[in-house]
Parts: structure tokens; sequence; C-alpha cells
């Protein structure tokens, strides 16, 4: 059965019961896997006594005196609240979606085989220390202590299966599928070539980086003489194909880039104190990515508090601080390269290197699929590059985690349990995937930057395009020594910002990257904290929130002088969408009730759809505009040149064709009165669940919105849409946390984008959500207790 099919049926079953009279909240089909609060619970598996409290938001501090306890009961209260987004992230890492979503998802499984998630999972285990496999088995332990005590969560009930029970690969394994969304760069070098097949080359050369100074990337043709294939499909064709195939862009579970942080010295800091913030810009729905959890643990040979927010399936704390140190994060870092093989005209599992062509090693697994008697069998090519991801055009992946020696896991603890800046630094040398850019600050009043993770060192090219697979010249030579990657340490500007931007200075030796985010957040960041003499917690919070329109402050001046230049052609319409748009200028903020960022917003994808779609034709638009980096990278570039192919009698034509577009755009949605448009009538945001596209009840059970919502995607306080989908925003900061690093005591606050618990009848499914759309946040203290709320108490004892 598909999945669609599926969605349906799951719409009948819940309609029935609702018309069999039980009512929703009287259901016990509904209410099946609600998470309870008891005063005290027997659990076999326990050393001793573990202690949780749960707060207003139900958030659980776990007190334990054996390091086993600990994370045994984070385990069972992961599994407690989030078991439905273990088990759909466990089926995306081992490619096991169509055995219970059926065939829709089929394409996707195949693509995970051949992907080999499961595989890193595997070596990353292998690679952990005895502590770090004693973690694992501890908190698999607590996880499956849950599954055997409670009926499954109401996801399981609607699809009809049970979740198997918890293996530590599969924490593991919840890594590895971090470290591919947060480090997934394979689809922009496989779109781009897809580019060079069909647009002219001096085209492709504007709107591909590098920066200036580096060598132009190789155009490579892929091996097709005829450019088409039998079926007449091009090679393009074929890569638009794979890309379809692959995305997993409707679960809406999975984490997506992006990323705000900045951390403030003492002599910068009102309170006299380093300050750390960051907020994590994910995708919007539900549950959240992030489960907040303290953990505190009293054992003789570790004395530990800690506060943050971990990945359900997954041990220990992410983001966060224990009583000496903060830490955070934003994505940086290119790991991924496509290579181009050429195959033996007479033999699919032989590939050319250097005039010569070798046996590739061929792997068979099976895909079990809901509503089939046989699996479907899949052929695994491994060659010498990585495995075969696109058998036409044939391109391979190699990928620092098919080759990463040492494990993340093992860095997370030793980064929960460091006490400073030197701890820190020695545990992100184990951090080997995904690629991050961590901010640090301590209660001794030191701040720090510092990238972690493997990255290649390139023989040739920048990863921006796929390599030739058959030349020596294009391999990797090793990865950047760990001592060489970007680092600061207390500058004396008193504040260190990363906002997903370029990290590495002109003279930096290696490639970081060259798809980063347009760097109007970074420029912001910046412009704010050193306007201040001194910065406040308030003003941090501002900032998170902030939705000041850089990127507009840049680019309308030269925009309004085009329009004021040819005013004579403007329509009445027209001219007053000029007028406000001149108004908002002195001021461009992204507020809910401005017109003139909805009519700059709406003018800037016009202005998009002007230049690139008459060249690119509609499919090869499409995935322009799904490849937001490249889209939005391409448009800035050319904005900042003078002339271009692209618009070979200037820009002011394109200018002044997609404001009238815009215009008409507007007034076909928002009425005939620029002066009364509204930004937040055309932006809004929704928090879907995987489920939540079932017809009738998803919106009513397991949704929530829409909400009108401000900014954008370039603001600081971010709101990212698909532009092929624009202004429903599926990506912001699921996560806003600040904390104040006092030696007597850490005080933090911070919000979720949804709540703690999975289960839709949960009463803290979505009650952050209010808090969080207003811009508020929750003070956060650990360990007083006689400071705070509880909800509940529970006293977890061993099974006598």
């Amino acid at each position: 059965m598909g999945r669609g099919k599926k969605i349906i049926l799951i719409a009948v079953v819940v309609v029935f019961v609702l018309l069999a009279g039980v009512g929703i909240f009287g259901s016990n089909f509904l209410r099946s896997g609600l998470p309870e609060y008891k005063a005290e619970v027997e659990l076999e598996g326990l050393v001793g006594e573990v202690g949780v409290h749960h707060d207003m938001r139900g958030v659980p501090y776990i007190a334990a005196v054996h390091e086993d306890d600990l994370y045994f009961m984070q385990g069972y209260l992961h599994a407690k609240e989030r078991m439905w987004q273990m088990e759909l992230q466990r089926r995306v890492v081992q490619g096991r979606l169509s055995e219970v979503l059926g065939e829709d998802q089929l394409q996707a499984d195949m693509f995970l085989k051949k992907l080999g998630l499961d595989n890193i999972a595997r070596r990353m285990h292998l690679n952990s220390s005895p502590k770090g496999r004693a973690v694992l088995e501890s908190y698999a332990r607590g996880v499956n202590a849950y599954l055997n005590s409670h009926p499954p969560s109401l996801e399981f009930r609607l699809l009809g299966f049970e979740p198997e029970p918890w293996e530590p690969l599969d924490s593991t394994g919840i890594i590895s599928l971090m470290a591919f969304d947060l480090g997934s760069n394979w689809q922009a070098e496989a779109f781009r070539q897809a580019l060079a097949e069909e647009i002219d080359p001096l085209l492709f050369k504007e709107i591909v980086p590098p920066y200036e100074g580096w060598e132009t990337p190789r155009v490579l043709a892929s091996p097709d003489p005829d450019g088409k294939s039998e079926d007449g499909a091009t090679a393009a064709d074929k890569i638009l194909s794979l890309l379809e195939k692959s995305s997993l862009d409707h679960l809406y579970a999975l984490p997506r880039l992006g990323s705000n942080s900045w951390v403030i010295s003492p002599e910068r800091s009102v309170t006299g104190t380093a300050v750390l913030a960051n907020d994590p810009h994910l995708n919007l729905g539900l549950p959240s990515i992030w489960y907040e959890n303290a953990l505190t643990l009293r054992e003789a040979e570790c004395d530990m508090d800690l506060y943050g927010w971990s990945i359900p399936g997954a041990p220990g704390i992410i983001i966060g601080h224990n009583r000496n140190i903060s830490w955070g994060l934003t994505n940086i870092g290119d790991t991924q390269d496509l290579f181009l093989e050429e195959r033996h005209p007479e033999d699919p599992y032989s590939f050319k290197y250097e005039g010569e062509f070798y046996e590739a090693d061929v792997e068979i697994a099976e895909i079990k699929v809901d509503g089939r008697t046989d699996p479907e069998v899949v052929e695994i090519i491994h060659t010498r590059h990585g495995p075969l991801i696109s058998d036409d055009p044939p391109m391979s992946l190699r990928w620092t985690a098919y080759e990463a020696g040492a494990s993340t896991l093992d860095a997370v603890l030793k980064i929960n349990e460091a006490e400073g800046w030197e701890d820190f630094r020695a545990a992100l040398a184990h951090f080997a995937v995904p690629v991050q850019a961590f901010v640090y600050a301590d209660v001794e009043g030191n701040i720090g930057f510092r990238v972690a993770g493997k990255l290649p060192i390139r023989k040739s090219g920048q990863g921006v395009m796929p390599s030739p697979g058959w030349e020596e010249g294009h391999g990797w030579e090793g990865f950047i020594p760990f001592d060489e990657l970007p680092e600061l340490y207390n500058p004396p500007e008193g504040f260190i910002a990363s906002a997903n931007n370029r990290v590495e200075p002109d003279d930096y030796p290696y490639l970081i990257s060259l798809d980063n985010a347009p760097g109007y957040r970074k420029l912001r960041i910046d412009e704010v904290l050193s306007g201040l003499e001194t910065i406040s917690v308030e003003d941090s919070k501002e900032l998170q929130t902030d939705w000041y329109n850089r990127h507009a402050a840049e680019r309308l001046p030269f925009f309004l002088q085009v329009l004021k230049q040819n005013s004579c052609g403007l329509r009445m319409v027209d001219q007053e969408a000029v007028d406000v748009l001149i108004d908002w200028s002195e001021e461009p903020v992204n507020s809910g009730d401005a017109a003139g960022a909805a009519i700059f917003q709406t003018w800037y994808l016009n202005l998009m759809e002007e230049l690139f779609k008459p060249e690119l034709g509609d499919e090869l638009y499409l995935e322009f505009q799904k490849q937001g980096y490249i889209a939005s990278n391409a448009l800035e570039a050319l904005l900042e040149r003078e002339e271009s192919g692209w618009y070979p009698d200037g820009i002011e034509a394109p200018l002044i064709a997609s404001f009238g577009r815009a215009v008409d755009d507007l007034t076909g949605k928002l009425g005939d009165d620029p002066a009364e448009w509204r930004w937040d009538e055309l932006q809004t945001i929704t928090f879907k669940h995987d489920l939540g596209a079932a017809p009738l009840i998803g919106n009513y059970l397991f949704n929530r919105g829409p909400f009108p919502y401000g900014g954008d995607f370039m603001t600081v306080g971010r709101a990212r849409y698909a532009f092929e989908d624009p202004f429903n925003v599926i990506n912001g900061a699921g996560l806003r946390f600040i904390t104040v690093l006092d030696k007597g005591r850490i005080e933090s606050e911070a919000v979720l984008a949804g709540g703690q618990s999975g289960h839709p009848l949960s009463p803290h499914y979505s009650d952050q959500l209010e808090a969080w759309l207003e811009g508020k946040y929750y003070r956060i203290q650990i360990p007083c207790e006689s400071d705070l709320q509880w909800e509940e108490k529970t006293r977890f004892k061993p099974l006598q």
C-alpha cells in the first residue's frame, strides 16, 4: 500500500473512532502511549534509584548515582515522549520506510540503501570507546524498558505495527543521519552538473563559486556523447530524476541546514560574565528535533550537572551547559564529493581509473515493501571513491563519514564533562561528523570558536562540481589536521559570531566550504554587537528574533534608483508601491504589518524568475529553486556584476519587469491599496507532523497553525521558505538558548518551537509555541529545586 493510500486509511480509522461516540479525549485508541507521570515506578534494569522531576513544561530533571542509570533513564524518557520520531529516523537510516509506509517510499529506500547510513553507524559504534559503548548499551536498555512496559503510541496504532527493540547501533544511526542531513552537499554538486549540461558555459561560470582568487571549477560533461539515452532523457533529466527520487523533504522530523550563534566576553557583557547565545535553524515540525533535559550524576568517579538539548534516539547533550562551560554550534563544511565514473562498455561492474579498468565490489540488499509478497532487491556497487548513488549518469559519492576514525558520540560525552577550554578543545578532536562551527564560553570569562570535524584536502577543485573518477589527480590527499582548523580564543573584539558564513581567512591554505549562506545574517549580528558598548541578555534576545532586513538595506537603494529613473513607465498602483518601499527602506524590518516587506520579498522572487527561468526552462528552474543556497547565491552574484550574459541589455529591464509582476501578484492576493498590504498576510508558518497530511484529521489532530509570521530567509530571526513554495515557512530557530555563565550560578533562558512531547494529545505537545511565536523565553536554573515549580516528581526504583 502506498503512503498516500495509507494516510487516507488512517483518516478513515480516526473518523470511525470519533463517530463511534468515544470522543477524542475518551478514546483509548487515540490516547495510546500518552505519557503518564507516576509517583513511583519499578523498572527492571536499574542499578539504583533514579529521581525524575518534570517542570511545568514537561522538562525532566534526571538525578542518578550510577552512570548506567543516568543514560538508561534518558533512553526511557526519550522513548516515552518521542518513540515515533525515533522509529521513523531509524527506518530512514536503515532504508526501511516502505516496509510500513508503502511503495511510495521505495525509491527513497533504494537510495538510502546505497548511501549506507547503517554502515556509518556500525563504523561509529566500532570507533567508540568502551565508555561510549557502555553508554549506548545503557541508553538502549532504557528505551526497551519503556517499550516492554507501555503500549505503542498513536502513530504505531494508526499504521498497524509495533517498534522493534532498540539497539546501540540505532543510536549511532541517529548520529549518522544528523551527519548526512547537516553535511550533505552532493545534491548541489549534482544539480550544478545538470546546469552545466544544459546552459551556455559562460552563463554557468557567472553563477558558480568560487570566491575571487580561486581557480575556476572544471566543467565536465558526463560521458554521454549523444547527450540523450534511448528513452530520450538527457543527462540533466536523469540528474533531476535522481534528486527527486532521493528527496526526504516530505519527512518533517529530519534536520536541515542553518543556525546563528555568538559569545560575548565579560568586558562587553552587562552581566560582567561570559554569555553564549545559540539558535539552531532546523525544520519546524512537530515534534521538535530537540528534547530538553537535565542530567545530574553523583558518582564517585563522575560528579556532573548537565542541562541542554538532546536528539531523541541518542544519549548525551548536544547543545547546552554543565557547571563550568556552555557550548553551541552552527553548520559549516563541505565533506562530500561526487565523482563521475566511466563504466566498461561490456561490464557494468568494471570502472576506469588511470587508463585501466578495475572490478567494483557488489553488495545485495533486500527491502520489504508493505503490500508486496517479495522484497525489492537492490544492488549496491562500491567504487574506489564510494557507493554508486546514480547509475545513469554513473556517479559515486565520497564522504568523510565513510572514513571517520573517531566517534562523534565520544566527542559529545567528553564535551558534556569538560571543565574548561582545553578539555573542550580535546573533546572536539573526536568530533568526526557532521562538521560544525562550535562557540564556547565558561565561568572564568573565556570565549572561543572552533571548527570541528573531518574535512578533506582536495588534490584539485573546490568540491562544487563532480570530478572525473577516472583521473588520479582529482581525488583527496588526506584531511585537514585538527590543529589547523579555524579557531578563535578571547579575541580583542570581545565577541564572536557565527551564522553559516565563510569562516576561513583569505590566506587559509585549505577549503572549508564554498556553499555557504549569504552573509547578511552574519553582517547584521556583527553590526548590532559591535555597535553596543555593553551587551545585555535582552539585547541577545532581541537579536535572536531580529527581523531587520539587512539584505533589503543592501539592495533596495539601487532597486529604487532604477524605478525612479524609469518612473514615467510606472502605473499609478506601481508608484504607490514605490512610495511604500521608500518609506519602509528607512528602517527595513520584516514585521508582520510591513507592506514594504511584502513588496520586496515578492519582487526579489520575481526578479529571480525573470533572470533565470527563460534560460533554464520549467524543470531545471524548479530544481534551481529547491536548491536554496545555489539560487540565492547565484542571484546575489549577478547583482554584484556591472554586466552579465544573464542580462545582456542591463539589469534595469529585468528589475522593472519583475517589479510590475510583483505588484500584480500582490494586488491579486492582498487588494488594490499597497499601503494596506501586510507581510504576515502572505507569510505564515505551520508546524506539521509526519502524519499531518492525513485528510480530515491532519490539521485537527497532528498539525498546529498556520500562524502569521515575520522575518525572512536572510534575517537573523530566520524564517526560511522554499522558493518553489513561497512564504510558507518551513525552517527557523527550533530552539533559542541564552546562557549567563556566572561562577556562582549558571542561568539560562530558552524556548522550543513546539514542546517536549511527541504525542498530539499531551499538554506538552505544543505548549511552548505561543511563547516562541511571541519571542518570549522560559527561565532555567539547575540544580536548585527550590526555585522551580515542579509539575510531577517520580521516583524510579530497581525491580525487586
